[in-house]
């Protein structure tokens, strides 16, 4: 799970979503990895959890929250926790529109 600083939950991945079983040994361990290409975030701090849940993701058994932080930096003046690959344009303007003209 993925938070702002202060708690906020921003983004989450559960891997029954992805129908993924993991391999664990007579005791029950096993051993999980995630990997995210690529992390649209901003600028900021961030938290990072791990949560042990049950197979369908809906009961918690363990938790750790933050396992880590992740710090980010970039240069740009844009505010939020995400970042949108958008595309500028300088398009011609629209002509006005008077409903009360001829």
């Amino acid at each position: 799970m993925l938070s702002s600083d202060g708690g906020r939950i921003l983004t989450s991945n559960v891997a029954c979503a992805q129908q993924v079983e993991f391999a664990r040994d007579s005791q029950g361990r096993g051993t999980a990895r995630v990997t995210i290409e690529q992390l649209g975030m901003n600028k900021g701090r961030y938290r990072v959890g791990a949560y042990l849940m049950c197979e369908r993701g809906v009961h918690v058994y363990q938790w750790i929250d933050p396992v880590a932080h992740l710090n980010l930096h970039r240069e740009g003046l844009e505010p939020g926790y995400f970042l949108i690959q958008a595309q500028w344009e300088n398009a011609q303007a629209a002509p006005s529109f008077n409903p009360l003209a001829d």
